[in-house]
């Protein structure tokens, strides 16, 4: 009986084939890559949106450095497993993509006991543009992590993750900023 239905069905299929012009079928298949792309924005993209973001706030320092600087929060983003859009919007609320903002260290504001205390022995320069991210990247990651044995939706895990990324708390005006720059920032993405 089963065989019979089967049988059934990929007749029809056949024959929806030979109807079907292959212009058809092409058009349909663009349309589903095209709004599965739509859905999941690439990597690529989100990077280009914070190179946007970078440029908009140094339009002084060129489309190399806003290009440099963005593939370096993506890459270190997805080296950490966190969306793109969490060390971007870490690196502008800190510093606003700038080495030269303090009181820490630069970009996402390196604490000095921080790093003696976690990364002294692990080659890195936190006054190195690829490095700085790489360990404001570890230490979100690290905060990230800390929440996962708890069922807290991930906009609360990001919350309570730059509460103490930055030490101000949960319930702090810079959460609120980095959420909604977290926010935009994904919209723009798609």
């Amino acid at each position: 009986m089963r065989h019979r239905h089967f049988i059934k069905f990929a007749a029809v299929a056949c024959l929806a084939l030979l109807v079907l012009p292959c212009d058809t079928l092409n058009a349909k298949r663009r349309n589903a890559s095209s709004a599965h792309r739509h859905n999941h924005p690439t990597a690529a993209s989100r990077a280009t949106v914070v190179e946007h973001l970078v440029r908009s706030r140094h339009p002084e320092k060129g489309p190399k450095y806003a290009k440099t600087v963005a593939k370096l929060v993506s890459d270190n983003a997805r080296a950490v497993n966190l969306p793109i859009e969490v060390v971007a919007a870490t690196a502008a609320v800190e510093s606003g993509f700038s080495m030269k903002s303090g009181p820490c260290i630069g970009m996402m504001q390196v604490n000095p006991a921080t790093f003696h205390e976690r990364y002294r022995g692990a080659g890195l320069d936190p006054h190195r543009l690829r490095d700085n991210i790489r360990i404001g990247a570890y230490e979100l990651a690290r905060h990230y992590q800390a929440t996962a044995s708890r069922s807290l939706s991930n906009r609360r895990r990001l919350t309570i993750m730059w509460g103490r990324y930055n030490g101000s708390g949960a319930h702090s005006a810079y959460v609120r900023k980095a959420l909604k720059t977290y926010d935009i920032l994904r919209r723009r993405a798609g």
